[in-house]
């Protein structure tokens, strides 16, 4: 190719558990690029505060850290399109049902605020939903995701076709038996592992890699996908594509 890209996709920022050479290599790419399709697959946010399961140090952490590290990001990458994560969809139903008033009230503020962040930017809103959270570009689908093991490139694919999602925090390709032969990719995270707490007593962790995406979109709407990805910890972004 000898334009820019037309894409790229992050996923898995996890508010301030961000890392910061991860997320310095996105906006490089950004600066360098400058593609007009920037897209966040979900998870922008942490919210380990609001689990259920959330131990009472998380809950002490609260959530306003969290959320303005997000923010931050946000503001930097500037989205077009944001596709809501599971993470990021504890505060829409703590906002919607949550048997504590306060905490209810604050976070409905709290998503008041967002939407003005997103409106500022220009950025489109995807809620976390199997049908309604996706976003369509050319002969792809762009989702969060909503199934999370070493298969879920193949069971996304047999589920939507040509899609790319993000949710397993690691690189899958699949190309499922189906007549339209369809290719399904799962994308890299940008967090620090290490300081995801409660995922370090899971083995699944190990197969956790850093990355984003990026491509063109041709003239029969083909999507073609590419990843950047960190080698022996340093990220190397390319300064033109031939």
């Amino acid at each position: 190719m000898n334009r820019p890209p037309d894409w790229m996709a992050v996923t898995d920022t996890h508010g301030d558990l961000i890392d910061p050479d991860g997320r310095d290599a996105v906006l490089r790419f950004v600066d360098v690029h400058e593609p007009g399709v920037r897209i966040h697959m979900g998870d922008v946010w942490d919210l380990r505060a609001l689990r259920k399961n959330a131990s009472d140090e998380e809950r002490a952490e609260g959530i306003r850290d969290d959320i303005e590290a997000g923010l931050k990001f946000l503001r930097a990458y500037r989205p077009t399109h944001l596709l809501l994560g599971n993470h990021d969809y504890r505060l829409w139903e703590k906002a919607d049902r949550c048997a504590d008033g306060t905490l209810r009230d604050h976070c409905r503020m709290l998503i008041e605020k967002i939407h003005e962040e997103l409106e500022d930017i220009g950025t489109v809103l995807f809620p976390y939903d199997v049908e309604d959270g996706i976003f369509y570009y050319g002969d792809r689908k762009f989702i969060h995701g909503y199934c999370h093991n070493m298969h879920s490139a193949h069971k996304a694919g047999q589920c939507y076709g040509n899609v790319t999602m993000g949710h397993v925090h690691q690189f899958q390709r699949a190309c499922p038996e189906r007549d339209d032969n369809p290719e399904a990719w799962t994308c890299g995270h940008l967090l620090d592992a290490k300081r995801a707490k409660y995922a370090r007593r899971r083995q699944g962790t190990l197969r956790w890699q850093q990355g984003f995406m990026y491509g063109w979109k041709d003239d029969n709407e083909h999507v073609s996908t590419y990843t950047v990805e960190p080698t022996g910890g340093r990220w190397f972004i390319s300064e033109g594509f031939q």
